[in-house]
């Protein structure tokens, strides 16, 4: 059984690793650090608290993947919540999570793809010193997800996805009468992008999403601009833990296509060992931040981030001031970013040559 889990090791593919660290400033501050290596099928990575292995076995069409992942004590930033503008250690608990995920895509050629996605997480709540939360027992958490994604440009400048299903939750030591009869929360949704590779360029991105009878672990997180929730500049890393939400960014940014990092945390598909090395990069970016969300009409912030990046080593320094965050009075909503990494680079391999560079488009 060894010899067959560890036979994939042995393939040609070489190995591939990346690594960031970032920090966000911003009344509280939270930091952040993502350490990955990939061989073939095989990727494990290290989301500051959370551990995850990822196998992605080759099938005869679309793909398939399995993760088994497990989550420190600050599982959806619970040990730092806000209320009315401040943080708030009176509610603050510790959280760790165990579970797998399976799941199955596949892609219509020059056209949409499609996913569905089975997630099973236990869920350990703990005490913080201090806090006067109420501590809930172990909990099932079962979220059942069903996705399209549309890239009609081969360079993905614009990007469409739509995601839709359930959660369920039962107390682990619950008797099988209030297992079976535990409600659902059904929840949906959606994220369109658009950023054009010109000098200069728009940057466009909506975000919008449903839920109903969601606890406050599965709602979505606002605030910030770190890896994980929907940005809002000048607020506190994910500040509001939300239902319903529609936000846009929108700014217009100058500089080199290939600035960004081409890994960010998160990123489901492992760029190759043919990437080039480009060579020094920069470009600025300048934004403002529309949010709705549950009881708060409206929500807005600006902001500024500038990108450099040399070879497969980026950086990333951001400011952003929250005009429309919700504060008391004499408080002022600003948050400050930065972030370093390296993207995948294949182990023992050089790089192709820096390509020709294109003529910019109008």
């Amino acid at each position: 059984m060894l010899l067959v889990l560890l036979a994939p090791l042995a393939f040609a593919e070489p190995l591939h690793v990346r690594g960031s660290g970032g920090f966000q400033a911003d009344g509280g501050g939270h930091g952040e650090f993502d350490f990955g290596v990939y061989k073939d099928a095989w990727t494990a990575e290290l989301y500051t608290d959370t551990l995850q292995v990822e196998v992605r076995p080759k099938v005869a069409r679309g793909w398939l993947w399995t993760k088994a992942r497990a989550e420190g004590a600050a599982a959806g930033l619970m040990i730092s919540p806000w209320t009315d503008g401040l943080p708030d250690p009176t509610r603050a608990r510790l959280v760790s999570t165990v579970g797998a995920e399976a799941g199955r895509g596949f892609a219509i050629q020059n056209g949409p793809g499609f996913t569905g996605i089975l997630v099973l997480r236990g869920v350990f709540f703990d005490a913080v010193d201090g806090s006067m939360a109420t501590i809930p027992g172990a909990t099932l958490v079962e979220t059942l997800d069903f996705g399209a994604y549309w890239r009609p440009d081969r360079q993905e400048t614009l990007e469409f996805s739509l995601r839709a299903g359930v959660d369920y939750s039962a107390g682990l030591d619950a008797p099988l009468s209030e297992v079976v009869g535990a409600p659902v929360s059904p929840h949906a949704l959606a994220e369109l992008r658009w950023r054009p590779r010109w000098l200069v360029s728009p940057r466009v991105e909506l975000r919008a999403g449903a839920a109903e009878g969601q606890g406050e672990f599965l709602r979505t997180r606002l605030g910030g601009d770190m890896p994980y929730q929907v940005p809002i500049a000048g607020a506190a890393w994910s500040e509001f833990w939300v239902e319903d939400y529609a936000a846009a960014r929108l700014g217009v940014s100058v500089g080199s296509a290939d600035a960004a990092p081409q890994s960010g945390a998160g990123n489901e598909y492992p760029a190759g060992a043919n990437l080039p090395n480009l060579g020094l990069r920069a470009r600025g970016t300048l934004f403002v931040d529309l949010a709705t969300f549950d009881d708060t009409p409206l929500a807005w912030g600006v902001g500024g981030r500038a990108e450099v990046r040399l070879n497969r080593w980026w950086t990333q320094l951001e400011l952003g001031w929250g005009g429309g965050v919700p504060r008391p009075e004499g408080v002022v909503a600003l948050a400050g970013m930065v972030r370093v990494g390296v993207d995948w680079t294949p182990l023992g391999v050089k790089a192709p040559p820096k390509p020709t560079e294109p003529a910019s488009a109008p």
